[in-house]
């Protein structure tokens, strides 16, 4: 059947020239042209400038758009489901008449909800990217989180926000970036930063597969998910590596120097690795890994190539912060004011003094906080590398906690006669993170471990240690 491409005014779009009735083009026949003139924009700016292109030579349009068998470049096409029909019947058509080639592949998703409910303004389920970058979230996080629940079906994919929160913690931060974060200051401290010479071998998993080809092969597919469950398991299998060599443990012995080096060389090489594998995913992460490891930039080509024996690390800086309860609210609120205070927050200072006091009457006085004042309290679960007792503290043990975020803290704890300080270490315990240091006459104490007060029947009073077995450090306790 005839594809009626005009519309009569009032209406959006461009005007059918050399008409005396007033006609505009129906927007879907122009619309998919921007693409094709958005490239030879594109072209036009790197025929200009060449060396922007390189080590590839600037295309060209004509060539790139001739329908020729001797073209063989992919053209791949990713839209929404609901605009199949324009992309796969009148688009190719037009392209097919006009003598341009049409698209190699033509990729369809489903939509996006948020909260398992449809994208609608009204609603005020819809998020602004302008809001998310300006609530403080990283671009990252949410290409990660995308990828890890695309597949290469037709499915729709819900954002739910609290998952979105847990999945981008607990495997970029306390997965991925957590396997530099324990050995580079390691390296850096007791090995002078100097990688050793050391083949990759990557660790075992379950399914020990050819991980690099077997990534690549997905990202052909578009089975996005796969990537990322691949990656986590070889990361899953690097710290679990990690945990079973104890590199804190051979950093206490000068004559194990060189096993303490090989131990985080082999789990840099895993990270590199890692990190050629998300590369397409996580762009900015890769450069930041490429430059702290001192080395060209990733690709398939060099994924396994291990790290240059003998050549310094550059100073490590911790590569991802974590998603916080706080950058959710204040995405939602579109508040993304420096000091993190809520829109209605901010309302309720203004409230006169006596209607203040009425409402905390009403809702039970101090004894009651809400969300934003939880909020502020950073509680984590952090692994105990090393304790000791404190000369001259009859209470006190002094831990070393590893939180995931690339350095260890110093925590006095007031636990001493109710723990041994030999059996803590490798324990997960439950710390508040942001609380302010307090210097002590036996150092400075960063953080609070969390402990219980249990009494027994027989009037005794036990401190029971708060902890997360299982937890990767720095994970969150919300």
């Amino acid at each position: 059947r005839d594809w009626d491409i005009s519309r009569d005014p009032p209406y959006f779009g461009f005007r059918i020239p050399d008409r005396d009735d007033e006609k505009y083009f129906y927007v879907w026949l122009d619309a998919p042209i921007g693409y094709m003139a958005s490239f030879q924009n594109l072209c036009d700016r790197l025929r200009e400038n060449p060396d922007a292109a390189a080590p590839f030579a600037p295309p060209d349009f004509a060539d790139f758009w001739a329908e020729s068998a001797e073209n063989q470049t992919e053209l791949c096409h990713f839209i929404g489901k609901d605009i199949l029909y324009f992309h796969g019947l009148f688009w190719p058509a037009m392209l097919k008449n006009s003598g341009h080639r049409r698209p190699t592949r033509l990729f369809a998703n489903g939509f996006v909800t948020v909260d398992s409910a449809k994208m609608s303004k009204s609603r005020g389920a819809s998020i602004l990217a302008e809001k998310y970058i300006a609530a403080g979230l990283d671009p990252e996080w949410l290409r990660y989180y995308y990828a890890a629940k695309s597949t290469d079906r037709v499915a729709d994919m819900d954002l739910g926000l609290e998952d979105f929160a847990a999945k981008v913690n607990s495997d970029l931060v306390g997965k991925l970036v957590n396997i530099p974060s324990r050995a580079a200051g390691l390296l850096m401290k007791f090995c002078g930063g100097e990688a050793a010479s050391r083949p990759f071998n990557p660790p075992k998993t379950k399914n020990n597969q050819p991980f690099a080809d077997a990534a690549a092969r997905a990202y052909e597919e578009r089975r996005y998910h796969e990537v990322a469950r691949m990656a986590m398991a070889l990361a899953d299998a690097v710290n679990a590596e990690v945990d079973e060599k104890r590199p804190w443990d051979l950093a206490k012995d000068k004559s194990k120097r060189e096993e303490l080096r090989a131990v985080c060389t082999d789990a840099l090489n895993a990270f590199k690795f890692i990190m050629a594998m998300l590369k397409p995913v996580l762009p900015r992460l890769a450069a930041e890994a490429e430059s702290f490891l001192n080395i060209p930039p990733l690709d398939w080509k060099n994924a396994a190539d291990p790290l240059p024996g003998g050549r310094k690390l550059r100073k490590y800086r911790h590569l991802m912060r974590r998603v916080e309860d706080l950058h959710i609210a204040r995405m939602l609120e579109g508040d993304a004011s420096a000091s993190g205070e809520s829109k209605s927050a901010k309302k309720a200072e203004k409230t006169d003094g006596g209607k203040k006091a009425a409402a905390d009457d009403k809702d039970g006085g101090d004894n009651l906080v809400d969300i934003s004042d939880f909020a502020k309290l950073d509680i984590r679960a952090a692994r105990v590398t090393a304790a000791s007792e404190v000369e001259g503290a009859d209470r006190l043990l002094r831990l070393t906690l590893d939180a995931g975020d690339g350095r260890l803290r110093n925590v006095f704890a007031g636990i001493r006669g109710h723990y041994r300080a030999e059996e803590l270490v490798g324990r997960n315990v439950i710390f508040l993170a942001n609380l302010k240091p307090r210097k002590m006459r036996f150092g400075v104490s960063e953080g609070m471990a969390l402990a219980a007060n249990s009494r027994g029947a027989d009037g005794e009073v036990k401190v029971i240690l708060l902890d997360a077995p299982g937890a990767a450090a720095g994970s969150k306790v919300s």
